[in-house]
């Protein structure tokens, strides 16, 4: 090569660069565009669009999920990104645990009305009923949804559900001391998953965030566990399941014994082509979404 001649090689790392450095600024610009954005429906209730495009109406006085959807414009980043890629156009996605519809709308959006998909939202919060209806409404252009007003536990029944004041996320079958925080309490209906589940002919996910009575879920899912090419996405949270009167390990315990491998569900963009989890891992930690997949 004649020294004079430009080197092809650093031409093109150099029209990268500039590339890169363009893309960079135009990243910039677009986080400058998310930020707090909501608008008052009365004075019970928010009006919110996430960076996804859905929209939702929130409870105005949750410390919990409306603060994040107001600031950030998004609910739990790594799982809004994950848990449309686990289940397919024409898949059944269940919610056990929809509260206001974030995840519920989210995967409704992304599948749409054309493609054969559905979803059921489990919900037994009546405070929370309204405003989950109220958003599947306002999200109309998404698959469709059934909602169960119910608890799903390991026994049928009824029993209490117990919301912090502020805390609509939070709400729980264990039985809360007040601790100086206000209470609020609901008797609500409870049914066993594979009851809930049996008539379905196919369930690609089911996610499960019930304040640390996933492992009531799985014992009462067993059926359900054993269907083919199911997925799972599940709250782990040591403090919550202790509260409620699990042993934290009886989660990891029950899918590992139904076939399923666990993986750190928030571990890069595919967490199961990593190393499952193993229980000094758990050891290690107190928080943990699981992505379940055999």
């Amino acid at each position: 090569m004649d020294a004079l001649s430009p080197d092809p090689i650093a031409a093109r790392l150099a029209a990268l660069e500039q590339r890169l450095a363009g893309m960079e600024r135009v990243l910039r610009e677009i986080r400058q565009l998310v930020g707090p954005f909501a608008v008052p429906m009365g004075p019970d209730a928010l009006l919110v669009q996430t960076i996804h495009g859905v929209k939702y109406m929130v409870p105005t006085h949750d410390m919990v999920m409306t603060p994040q959807l107001v600031v950030y414009r998004q609910w739990e980043a790594q799982l809004s990104a994950l848990l449309p890629r686990l289940c397919p156009q024409g898949g059944v996605f269940v919610d056990v645990g929809a509260n206001f519809g974030y995840f519920t709308c989210l995967l409704a959006a992304r599948m749409g009305r054309s493609g054969g998909g559905r979803i059921i939202a489990i919900e037994p919060n009546p405070e929370l009923l309204d405003l989950l209806r109220t958003n599947i409404g306002i999200n109309w252009s998404g698959a469709p949804v059934r909602v169960e007003p119910v608890a799903v536990a390991e026994t049928p029944g009824e029993m209490m559900l117990t919301i912090p004041d502020g805390r609509f996320a939070n709400g729980t079958l264990a039985p809360l001391e007040a601790e100086g925080r206000e209470l609020r309490a609901h008797r609500v209906s409870v049914t066993r998953l594979d009851d809930l589940l049996r008539q379905e002919p196919r369930i690609d996910l089911i996610k499960i965030d019930v304040e640390g009575f996933e492992p009531a879920v799985l014992r009462g899912g067993a059926e359900t566990l054993a269907r083919d090419g199911l997925k799972l996405v599940l709250e782990w949270s040591v403090p919550q399941l202790r509260e409620a009167g699990f042993d934290p390990m009886e989660t990891p315990r029950l899918l590992e014994a139904a076939g399923y491998r666990l993986f750190d569900a928030e571990a890069g963009t595919d967490p199961a082509s990593g190393k499952p989890l193993t229980a000094a891992d758990f050891t290690a930690r107190s928080y943990c979404n699981l992505l379940a997949v055999r």
